[in-house]
């Protein structure tokens, strides 16, 4: 895949120039022993996920399983966790660690007609992975799906104050510095292990991956792992490098502009530094993993 710089400009003079020198003549690849990368397993599969079920409700079948849990979510709507988007929300199912419910927009009225249609086996493309990808689904707006905990990579609700721009106030603003700044001390086998994620993916479909907003990643702190959901096929190529589209994603290239109109001096220097230091292990970590 076409993971190196191309065309790529970035916000700050520093960056460019160390991705120019780096994609010189001179660059020689790292040779250390890559760290291992191992998937989830078994126990993120549409069968577990019955397994557990019954194991907490009763030896139903699945769609009466499915029914008690819809029922019991919907009356407990304050579960919603970070793999929300723009289209959906996620819920937590009580007991259940690695599954959750992805529930289409709008909620109220996709839990109406949860029973207008049974549920069916989604093919998993990566069963040993989480993507958060289905493994269930009736059709009708509901999901039983892998669970990726962590928090998205740019601020909550970030569809909305794409679309509302002029919402944005330092509020936004320190909750993506924070963030931020979080992300650029993350290890570099974090990144390293996000762009073997990233090469996964693509190298089985380069469809597979939406950049479009930044909140299509979820970025564990405590495990300190970065990880692309929302794996759908868009039904079109890109254009741009996939490190120009893992980079810009990271950083909010959309937002963040907006987010440093609301912070001071010294927050907005801290943010390019940031930046900075994102940008350089990601390039390190796709040339380690080519």
């Amino acid at each position: 895949m076409d993971i190196y710089p191309n065309n790529f400009v970035s916000g700050s003079f520093k960056i460019q120039t160390n991705f120019q020198n780096k994609t010189n003549n001179t660059y020689v690849k790292q040779t250390k022993s890559q760290p291992a990368f191992k998937g989830f397993g078994s126990y993120y599969n549409a069968e577990s996920l019955v397994n557990s079920l019954k194991r907490l409700y009763g030896d139903y079948d699945n769609d009466n399983l499915f029914a008690k849990i819809i029922s019991l979510v919907s009356k407990n709507r304050n579960t919603i966790i970070g793999n929300s988007g723009s289209n959906a929300r996620f819920f937590n199912i009580p007991f259940i660690n690695n599954f959750g419910l992805r529930v289409k927009l709008p909620v109220t009225y996709t839990f109406n007609i949860a029973n207008s249609a049974q549920f069916r086996t989604i093919q998993d493309l990566f069963p040993n992975e989480n993507f958060g990808q289905a493994v269930f689904s009736n059709g009708n707006g509901i999901t039983f799906a892998k669970k990726v905990d962590g928090v998205p990579a740019s601020i909550d609700n970030w569809y909305y104050f794409y679309c509302n721009k002029n919402k944005i106030t330092r509020r936004q603003a320190l909750e993506y510095y924070d963030r931020i700044v979080k992300l650029s001390k993350l290890p570099d086998v974090t990144y390293e292990n996000f762009a073997r994620k990233i090469k996964l993916i693509t190298d089985t479909n380069p469809r597979l991956l939406d950049f479009s907003s930044p909140n299509n990643l979820i970025i564990d702190f405590k495990s300190q792992e970065i990880t692309p959901v929302d794996v759908a096929d868009t039904g079109y190529e890109a254009y741009h490098s996939m490190f120009h589209r893992m980079y810009n994603s990271l950083i909010d290239k959309d937002l963040n502009p907006l987010f440093m109109k609301n912070m001071h001096e010294e927050e907005i220097e801290k943010c390019l530094s940031c930046h900075d230091a994102i940008g350089e292990k990601l390039f390190d970590a796709i040339n380690y993993i080519a």
